[in-house]
């Protein structure tokens, strides 16, 4: 309905409005994909092909935003004129299937009056007996806790968000040592409520000839303050 109706996607879709209408556009979306969507319109009598021309709505078909890596999309915007950072966390369904997205918002101005922190637990390979990691690799589970205290401050606001303003964001980074062996994270971003926690996954893989054993390292540190990180380890073994 309205504005994204056009969509073939699911994802999330960021747009701008500005404060008074007297002037165009009103709204437009931010485009997680820029670029020409390289895609053919119809063809010519003589077969030749007209694409998309650059100010056609269906540049739009790839505008939106999707969570973890390898999407072909982006997830995350930084919107420096309003001084935000909006991160695309995770994806859910519910009971009877309808997919919700995750997303968080971030000022750039400070960290605000709350108290950042985060730990990680030791890793362990989910236990999965069919999944080897010369095949289509294991998974590297780590505990991340958001071991900050939740600060409410002194801002006014027209509406209570408060049950909106107790998580922190972390970005993720995994690295393994050992000769044949690779890592990937599905999702760089990990989010958690102050004293609570959430599970972080590394996909882990390995060739033929790689050495049988290998050390994963994760990192996390938070968005709101760079300064406070967390580093934990996982031993994987081929089988």
């Amino acid at each position: 309905m309205g504005a994204d109706s056009f969509q073939p996607d699911h994802g999330v879709m960021i747009s701008k409005t500005k404060n008074t209408t007297n002037s165009a556009p009103f709204q437009w979306v931010i485009d997680a994909n820029p670029q020409d969507i390289d895609v053919v319109d119809f063809y010519r009598p003589d077969g030749t092909p007209s694409k998309y021309t650059i100010g056609d709505y269906r540049q739009l078909a790839d505008a939106l935003f999707h969570a973890g890596t390898r999407s072909g999309s982006e997830f995350e915007h930084v919107d420096t004129p309003n001084r935000l950072h909006f991160y695309v966390v995770n994806t859910r369904r519910d009971n009877v299937g309808v997919l919700h997205y995750t997303v968080a918002v971030r000022s750039l101005d400070g960290s605000g009056a709350s108290k950042h922190g985060v730990k990680l637990g030791a890793g362990a390979v989910a236990k999965d007996k069919t999944a080897k990691a010369t095949d289509k690799g294991v998974t590297c589970t780590f505990q991340l806790t958001n071991s900050g205290k939740y600060v409410a401050g002194n801002v006014a606001h027209p509406q209570d968000l408060s049950a909106y303003l107790t998580s922190d964001i972390y970005r993720l980074s995994a690295k393994v040592d050992g000769q044949g062996w690779r890592v990937e994270l599905p999702n760089v971003l990990a989010a958690a409520e102050y004293g609570k926690g959430t599970t972080v996954n590394v996909a882990v893989g390995a060739a033929k000839t790689a050495k049988s054993s290998a050390v994963v390292t994760l990192t996390a540190t938070s968005e709101s303050d760079p300064k406070i990180s967390a580093i934990a380890t996982c031993q994987v073994k081929k089988t």
